[in-house]
């Protein structure tokens, strides 16, 4: 940077109504320090998230050129958030058949297909069954791919439960077959062989600064507050369980979105991000739409059952970082947090495919707050004394003349 607007930025803010008109409803700039090439990456740090709004939207790079001009530099918003897609796998059932109790599925699929796992759809409710799955090439030796692999379904008037999805390790085998330990008819009236391809994301576990957990008696349930050290954008939620016993309840996950101060004290809003079961049959982790906050509830409804022993809970969230493109020699700087912002619209946008994948990043410095001056209010015109003085002289001349000429006709 110019060594001159380096050391006079925050005078040059001040005094320049150009660039004020620009960024003087951000809150907080930062400088860019690195740029060489036309395309850099700038990697947001945790600080960030808490003084800018939910979908990130407050977000601008401004450059101050030498002429004192102010331009704006286009970007991408990106994160390392997983990108999945589900290829389906053609397939027919070539048979069914019983015996000793177990009902077999054999399952032909057509070319050369790797898949994954399989969807089943069972006609029958409440079920608790650990299947097995072979593959095999030409159905005389059978290769294990699944062995006491559990699938279930409860449905009563307080619950709805089903896992039926067979995992496994991609398998490139021309014939399947699933056996079902069960001496009636599973109904099976669908499976569905798939290849999920995922392009696998990045998480970032962030710091747990507090977990407090009571129980609602009158509610039949466990509430967890978990609080993190900042707010920051969370994806994903993992509750660890301490039991050894079988266990599925419905979990309610929510966050402060909110809080109001009232007359007996503050008032705290929560908004729901997720629902589903926590139970023994799998790692317990949930999904979430990406959202910045700082703390979480996690209700379990524990019904009539004995409330669980929560060993602690991991709060994950992607990386964030802007791939932005500079074509003109400036200084720039990354300004942040306004009230009501708007997304940007970048012609970058529609031409990704010029994009480098891997531009090189930027170094962020300290935050600056950004102080606006606000006009100065215009003040009354009788609060000005030099008005009084001035409409106190004309009422003294005007009477003094209407006086005189009053003496006169006398």
């Amino acid at each position: 940077m110019r060594p001159i607007i380096k050391l006079l930025i925050p005078v040059y803010l001040l005094v320049s109504q150009q660039a004020l008109g620009q960024i003087k409803d951000y809150a907080y700039m930062r400088e860019l320090e690195g740029i060489t090439d036309t395309w850099h990456q700038i990697d947001l740090p945790d600080d960030i998230f808490g003084k800018v709004d939910q979908q990130l939207d407050d977000i601008r790079i401004y450059g101050i050129t030498a002429q004192q001009d102010t331009i704006e530099a286009p970007y991408l918003l990106r994160s390392t958030a997983p990108k999945a897609d589900k290829a389906s796998i053609d397939f027919k059932l070539l048979n069914t058949s019983q015996s000793s109790g177990h009902h077999f599925y054999t399952f032909e699929v057509a070319g050369e297909a790797i898949t994954d796992h399989i969807a089943l759809d069972i006609g029958r409710q409440n079920f608790d069954w650990k299947v097995k799955l072979e593959g095999s090439h030409d159905q005389k030796e059978w290769f294990t791919l699944l062995e006491d692999y559990r699938i279930l379904s409860i449905k009563n008037t307080s619950t709805d439960f089903r896992f039926t999805t067979l995992d496994f390790p991609a398998a490139n085998y021309p014939y399947y077959r699933l056996a079902i330990p069960s001496s009636k008819n599973p109904n099976l009236q669908k499976a569905t062989l798939e290849r999920q391809v995922i392009e696998k994301g990045t998480y970032q576990n962030h710091q747990v600064a507090s977990i407090q957990s009571h129980q609602n008696d009158e509610s039949k349930s466990s509430q967890i507050e978990v609080k993190l050290s900042m707010p920051v954008p969370i994806s994903q939620v993992k509750i660890n369980i301490n039991e050894d016993f079988d266990y599925y309840r419905p979990v309610t996950i929510s966050y402060l979105s909110d809080s109001v101060q009232i007359e007996k004290g503050w008032h705290y809003q929560y908004r729901q991000l997720a629902s589903g079961m926590l139970n023994s049959l799998s790692g317990n982790q949930f999904d979430l739409p990406p959202t910045t906050l700082q703390q979480l509830r996690i209700t379990i409804h524990n019904q009539d059952n004995t409330p669980l022993t929560v060993n602690g809970v991991e709060a994950k969230g992607f990386d964030y970082m802007l791939i932005a493109r500079f074509t003109t020699p400036a200084d720039y700087f990354l300004v942040y947090g306004q009230a009501n912002g708007i997304a940007p619209h970048y012609d970058i946008a529609q031409f990704t495919e010029n994009i480098p994948s891997s531009p090189k990043a930027l170094t962020l410095k300290p935050p600056i707050a950004i102080q606006s001056t606000p006009a100065a209010a215009p003040l009354p015109l009788f609060g000005n004394k030099a008005w009084l003085w001035a409409i106190m002289a004309i009422i003294i001349v005007v009477l003094g003349w209407f006086s005189l000429k009053m003496i006169k006709k006398a």
